[in-house]
């Protein structure tokens, strides 16, 4: 019997062998056909339509690759991008146009709104050359996800939790939209009390006036909060990238007893595209990041000002209060995620200093030395406009910013 049982072992092809083997490396890929989500456009299709409703996206562009749009979708697209970009700009001339006829007492109020549209115009600008075709790197870093990353993670095995991230997107999508209620119910409470003229100025105040003012800054709250949950979101998928690749490559070192393992140059090559795609994306994010730090640190240290040193009533109180944390909150999220992303890419030096280099070939070394070499060189991460890399470090300095502001008001 024990003579049977060798031979039909023994009897195995090559191509049973490789079956096992293969079955137990895509065992990562092996769930249901729902929860294989790999296309980041499938992972982020609801904030992407959440983000076109906002104007900055087209609808004809969140078709996966190889889904053909329509040019009738693609032309009402663009029309209705047109649209919320044109609504914005008349806000802006609006409150501009204010100044001329609201009386004192309006003046700051007029300075904290012109300012707001303003910065929710250069975030449409913005939109338009991140989806542009020519000037932007939506797509591309979409592409470079779906036929470089997930390829790579799927031939090495790597565990990517997409369905759990998608779950995510759905939830931060859906508390946008819950901010997006309070600020429109916080507006049609705020045009009852007062009585509407400053919303309409300089035209009269009446039921179609102040309909067409609600629907026209209904549009600004959106184009406000909608993109920021996108970066948010888009943000945290890299990471999880980057942290599904360092879990995959700390395990085979503690399992190799830390020695170098046989994948290891396939491993820095996906870590190296991954950061390309990090360096593509910056090309837009970075001027993402740059409006937002820009207008949302002017904005809330205005806004603190208000609460500090003017008489308010309770509701303008509780109003400013909650613009001032929404503009925290604008800055501080795609800011930690940003640092994260950053946190991430480096997380791989920690393990790498505890390669056994003994009896490695040159090969190999070389492939080591080139990897420290990345992870110790240029910092891998989101910037503001290149000036700036986000980091922790980073998000410190800004919340030293706001601690000494709102120290000096409080003793003037």
């Amino acid at each position: 019997m024990k003579d049977i049982f060798i031979v039909k072992m023994a009897g195995k092809t090559k191509v049973e062998k490789f079956e096992i083997k293969d079955q137990k490396m895509h065992s990562a890929w092996s769930d249901d056909s729902d929860k294989n989500v790999t296309s980041l456009k499938q992972i982020l299709k609801l904030m992407l339509y959440g983000l076109a409703i906002a104007g900055n996206y087209s609808f004809s562009d969140i078709n996966s690759a190889g889904e053909n749009s329509s040019s009738i979708k693609s032309v009402l697209s663009k029309i209705y991008r047109t649209y919320v970009f044109i609504s914005i700009l008349i806000m802006v001339i609006k409150f501009i146009a204010g100044f001329f006829y609201l009386p004192t007492d309006y003046f700051y109020f007029s300075i904290l709104c012109a300012v707001w549209s303003t910065y929710i115009l250069c975030i449409q600008l913005y939109s338009m050359k991140a989806t542009s075709s020519k000037y932007g790197h939506y797509e591309k870093v979409f592409k470079i996800w779906d036929q470089k990353i997930m390829p790579e993670f799927k031939e090495l095995g790597i565990e990517y939790p997409s369905f759990k991230l998608r779950k995510g997107v759905i939830i931060v999508l859906v508390i946008a939209f819950i901010l997006v209620v309070c600020n429109t119910a916080g507006l049609g409470v705020q045009i009852y009390i007062s009585g509407g003229y400053f919303y309409t100025a300089p035209f009269e105040s009446n039921p179609y006036t102040l309909t067409a003012y609600f629907i026209l800054v209904t549009a600004e709250i959106l184009a406000w909060i909608i993109p920021v949950a996108f970066v948010i979101s888009l943000t945290k998928l890299i990471q999880e990238a980057f942290n599904s690749l360092n879990k995959y490559k700390s395990k085979l070192c503690e399992q190799n007893g830390c020695k170098m393992v046989e994948n290891f140059q396939k491993i820095r090559m996906l870590h190296l595209n991954l950061s390309k795609l990090v360096s593509d994306l910056d090309e837009d994010l970075g001027w993402f990041y740059a409006i937002i730090f820009t207008f949302n640190i002017g904005l809330s240290v205005f806004t603190l000002y208000q609460i500090i040193k003017r008489t308010l009533t309770t509701f303008e109180l509780v109003l400013y209060v909650f613009w001032f944390l929404c503009g925290l909150a604008s800055i501080g999220l795609p800011a930690i995620h940003a640092a994260l992303v950053n946190d991430a890419a480096h997380a791989p030096l920690d393990s790498i200093y505890y390669i056994n280099v003994q009896d490695i070939t040159v090969e190999k070394l070389a492939q080591l030395n080139l990897f420290l070499s990345k992870l110790t060189g240029t910092q891998v991460g989101f910037s503001t406009c290149g000036l700036l890399i986000i980091t922790k470090e980073f998000i410190l300095t800004i919340a030293g910013v706001f601690l000494t502001y709102f120290a000096v008001l409080y003793t003037l």
